[in-house]
């Protein structure tokens, strides 16, 4: 993510992005909305905070995403993440900020964002023993399931900064096209493979709490961990799961161990990051979270 950009809320926006607004009868709050970034790749997050008066409703509505901003400790406003799918088109798009109060909508503010041509990315050819018996449909509709439910929980409200789960090397980038066995699956790689010794410990790279905990066939040894605003951290093919669902996990706890479980070629860490469901690079909280928070602070 880049720098932020500031843009002071002016007045009313008709139809966008299918969130209607509709005549101001009342005077409405002053609202300044931060948006991390103006142009965006496909597979990334962008990050919105919005500073007005207290008690509003703050929804925000982009790429077929209607989110409700949260409330947040030590921003003095409300934030939200929204996910850039892999299979957008390059345009340009329009973000929607909109604040309520009770039932009554007071402003609607539009925001442009152009999304880049997506990188090329290399296609990855593998082997998999047994990969035909491994059902990766229904293990992957069961976390989606998991990860929906976060939405009807009640968000954290701390800012999220994120540290590597790990030390080891990166064996495999997010979006690359991995093809199994002569082409029996294809699909995009949806996280990061870190490869690591059997046995490494997986520290919590962020507060947050436990969702679920699974020995899947496929993915192997699973854990998932929502850590507010709709972002959930996935952990795959671990030797051990250390933690259990409900279980509330602060930065740096142990939480598993470096494993080859399900249809993994070697021991790694399958770390892979989705905002509201859709996957997005672990790179954009890893490497520039803290910079945009400070950015924010000036």
């Amino acid at each position: 993510m880049n720098k932020i950009i500031r843009i002071a809320a002016l007045g009313v926006v008709g139809l966008v992005a299918g969130c209607a607004s509709i005549p101001i009868q009342v005077q409405p709050p002053d609202i300044h909305v931060y948006l991390s970034q103006s142009q965006i790749e496909p597979g990334h997050a962008l990050r919105l905070i919005v500073q007005s008066e207290p008690e509003l409703a703050m929804r925000v509505c982009a790429w077929g995403q209607q989110v409700v901003m949260q409330a947040t400790e030590n921003s003095g406003g409300y934030q939200a993440y929204l996910a850039v799918p892999l299979e957008t088109q390059a345009d340009v798009y329009t973000v929607s900020v909109t604040a309520r109060r009770e039932h009554e909508i007071l402003r609607t503010q539009s925001l442009p964002v152009t999304v880049l041509e997506r990188s090329p990315f290399k296609t990855v050819r593998l082997w998999i023993k047994y990969f035909g018996k491994y059902d990766f449909e229904t293990e992957s509709v069961v976390m989606t399931a998991y990860r929906q439910q976060v939405e009807s929980r009640p968000d954290m409200k701390k800012l999220i900064v994120f540290r590597w789960p790990l030390q080891g090397r990166i064996s495999e980038i997010f979006g690359v096209k991995r093809i199994y066995n002569k082409g029996l699956k294809m699909w995009y790689h949806g996280g990061l493979d870190i490869a690591a010794p059997g046995g490494t410990e997986i520290k919590a790279p962020a507060s947050g709490i436990v969702i679920l905990t699974r020995e899947f066939a496929g993915h192997g040894n699973t854990t998932l961990i929502h850590h507010g605003f709709g972002v959930v951290s996935t952990y795959l093919h671990q030797s051990k799961i250390l933690v259990k669902e409900g279980q509330v996990v602060s930065m740096g706890d142990v939480i598993g161990e470096v494993g080859t479980t399900g249809s993994s070629t070697g021991n790694h860490l399958h770390f892979q990051i989705n905002i509201h469901n859709i996957k997005v690079d672990p790179m954009d909280f890893l490497d520039e979270t803290a910079e945009i928070f400070e950015a924010h602070k000036k």
